[in-house]
């Protein structure tokens, strides 16, 4: 979650105050910068219900990690923690990976000692939108936006806040051109992304019915102009036209609440929403409004604040934010990213694949085909990846499937990383997911056919079992284990 800080109150009159800090960092390729963010959700095992991490635990464990000094964040309710890693240059990957294995296993050790556990699944298939609202942090972000969010989108905005669990991959852009590269390949495989990282058991919010729907893409798409793919990438045909729109949306979407002229992060009269622009019209037309304005919106992928050590905004980065935590799921989103958005041989041929699933240059002719496989995965019942991608295929005339890009998009995805590699070993649950279809939540699926077996699963999950390295879910299990329950 993007930290804004207050007392920035110089005005915001129009766009082109803000347009500089939009333009990319202008350093070399190999030193534009990766980082992540991870969430990890924990449950009481002793519980009859798989209880969510409660308020009194959720202060103890973040108390252990600041004397471990690793710098972590709460998110809306109590079960959950962040642990942001350092920004790298992406020639230097590994960093990324040896911080976040530090973060797990001290996160794994503390959450033992507290007698909670991390939670094998995305989401908890327990936790309820009114448990999670009955657990909300003391947090003054969070107080500001809860009850707005919960006032103007119900139920759907409270599960996307408490029911998903994404990861956040930061990537610095070098100039208008590198972020539109990237834009357009991120938002034209974003339901790609949500269908290979899903983690999902067969149920949710401890309903014994289960649940055919990919939960974090559904909620986040029923966010409307607030979540999921912005309606203006369509009409976008370049990076700088990209910032424009995105700006321009900034300052017309409904907020989530405002600082006030103290500096105190508060809702708005009756929980309405208003704009930015009508906030200039009560002189609180500040760059710290600008900025919360930019921040409490989810898209799959969203331009947010690089920050120096005081806190205070000095560029912008991309932030994607289409995949499932899992076992593999860090690992896996940080080698796809890092090869898709800095490797130009690996992109250029991503693209032609693209193109020849229908996803070409101008988003404008592909719109339709990307709005129809985001619904496909949603809805996707027992397919998982035997959905269909795109448009009529140009290299065989035919209907494509996810399935069938998956198995074309490993092999590039592969090369980027040579056979020694230390990567190796993390690309594995790729390849397995790519060319077998056999997704985490798919193996679940598999797995348990009531709510009870799940519950028996959580209970007795090895409290490490997050921490298992190379393996798919599908990978894990013995084909009894998967068909027996």
């Amino acid at each position: 979650m993007t930290h804004v800080k207050s007392g920035q109150d110089q005005l915001v009159e129009k766009p082109e105050d803000v347009i500089d800090m939009y333009m990319g960092t202008g350093e070399d390729f190999q030193d534009l910068k990766i980082g992540a963010e991870i969430e990890t959700i924990y449950y009481d095992p002793d519980s009859p219900d798989m209880s969510m991490m409660n308020k009194e635990q959720s202060a103890q464990f973040r108390e252990e990690l600041d004397k471990l000094d690793i710098e972590n964040a709460l998110e809306s309710c109590s079960n959950c923690i962040e642990t942001p890693t350092s920004a790298v240059p992406n020639t230097q990957l590994e960093q990324l990976f040896k911080q976040q294995d530090r973060f797990m296993a001290e996160k794994v050790r503390i959450a033992s000692s507290l007698g909670v556990r991390m939670c094998p699944f995305t989401p908890n298939p327990f936790t309820t939108a009114e448990e999670g609202w009955d657990n909300i942090v003391p947090r003054e972000r969070f107080q500001m936006m809860l009850p707005i969010l919960k006032h103007n989108f119900g139920r759907n905005g409270l599960l996307y806040t408490f029911n998903t669990v994404p990861l956040h991959a930061s990537i610095s852009y070098k100039d208008t051109d590198h972020l539109w590269n990237c834009l357009r390949r991120g938002f034209y495989l974003t339901p790609f992304f949500y269908a290979i990282s899903e983690n999902s058991s067969p149920y949710t919010e401890a309903n014994a019915t289960p649940k055919t729907t990919h939960s974090s893409m559904e909620y986040c798409t029923k966010l409307g102009i607030h979540g999921g793919i912005p309606d203006y990438f369509y009409k976008c045909t370049g990076g700088e036209e990209y910032i424009k729109a995105t700006i321009n949306a900034t300052f017309d979407r409904p907020m989530m609440g405002y600082f006030n002229k103290e500096g105190k992060q508060v809702n708005f009269p009756d929980l309405q929403m208003l704009t930015f622009r009508e906030l200039q019209d009560m002189d609180l037309g500040t760059y710290s409004n600008y900025t919360l304005a930019e921040s409490t919106v989810w898209p799959d992928i969203k331009i947010a604040s690089i920050r120096d050590k005081d806190g205070t905004p000095v560029g912008k980065r991309m932030e994607t934010r289409m995949f499932d935590f899992g076992v593999h799921q860090y690992r896996t989103m940080l080698l796809i990213l890092n090869a898709l958005y800095f490797n130009k041989e690996a992109g250029r041929k991503v693209d032609e694949l693209l193109a020849d699933f229908g996803f070409g240059d101008v988003p404008a002719n592909s719109e339709i085909y990307l709005r129809k496989v985001q619904q496909e995965v949603i809805n996707r019942g027992n397919q998982f990846l035997n959905v269909p991608f795109g448009a009529i295929r140009q290299s065989t005339g035919r209907q494509g499937t996810l399935q069938e890009f998956a198995q074309e998009f490993y092999p590039i995805i592969s090369a980027t990383y040579a056979l020694d590699s230390p990567f190796r070993p993390d690309i594995e649950p790729l390849r397995y997911i790519c060319e077998t279809g056999e997704t985490d939540a798919k193996v679940w699926n598999s797995m348990f056919s009531s709510l009870e077996q799940v519950k028996d699963f959580m209970r007795n999950c090895p409290p490490d079992f997050l921490m298992t390295r190379g393996k798919a879910i599908g990978q894990i299990f013995s084909p009894d284990e998967r068909n027996g329950g």
